[in-house]
């Protein structure tokens, strides 16, 4: 149980900023210089169930050579997000309102936490919601937010506000071509950690809804 709740801390930090990027397909045209944050996460609000592929690169002070990884990343409004890693070996993370899952199929190993409203960890699972919903007010909450727009690129600086629990201090850069959604994620952790996401948004509607159930109910075994 300690190792799935030091993954969920520190996954969880990095997964509930890839939801917004999941979020952050916004048509042709609507990224001007003059935008604010609030004002691109209201164009953020989906209809309906999204994947998106990613490749994950993280640098850590432990290991001589960066750790790579690749998978997909899913989310279905209102509440369920799913990372299913499927290199270098695969396993499945489903985060939802009021439970987290772990699945490492492999070893045959399952984790499930039942979200505690005083625990550290609901903050992040609460803002899953609140991102999907293109609310930003939980976003203030945990995070100074700086948003930049140019001609060629746009930009969003996030600073966590505070240390919560085993969860250290965070800065996230996420940042897009002008008019396009977000396809790079940088994730620095106080302790010298860094992950880079490369993201590319490939299918929504039915079919992806459909599977995103499949994989939560394998995430959550017999339950």
């Amino acid at each position: 149980m300690k190792f799935f709740l030091r993954t969920c801390s520190r996954s969880l930090r990095r997964l509930w900023l890839a939801l917004l990027v999941i979020f952050s397909g916004l048509p042709p045209g609507i990224v001007h210089a003059e935008d604010t944050l609030e004002a691109v996460m209201a164009r953020m609000k989906p209809q309906t169930a999204v994947r998106i592929s990613y490749r994950e690169t993280r640098y850590l002070d432990l290991l001589n050579n960066p750790w790579h990884g690749s998978g997909y990343l899913y989310a279905l409004p209102p509440d369920l997000m799913i990372k299913e890693q499927l290199q270098p070996q695969r396993e499945v993370m489903a985060a939802g309102s009021t439970d987290l899952y772990y699945y490492d199929p492999v070893n045959d190993v399952r984790h499930h936490k039942a979200v505690d409203p005083d625990d550290a960890l609901s903050l992040h699972v609460n803002a899953f919601q609140a991102l999907i919903n293109g609310n930003t007010s939980l976003l203030g909450d945990l995070y100074r937010q700086r948003f930049t727009a140019a001609a060629r690129q746009w930009q969003v600086t996030l600073d966590s506000l505070s240390e919560e629990g085993d969860v250290p201090l965070t800065t996230i850069l996420m940042s897009g071509k002008a008019a396009a959604p977000a396809d790079r994620i940088d994730v620095f952790l106080a302790d010298g950690d860094h992950s880079e996401y490369r993201l590319r948004r490939d299918a929504e509607g039915e079919q992806v809804k459909q599977h995103i159930l499949q994989l939560y109910a394998e995430v959550k075994g017999h339950e």
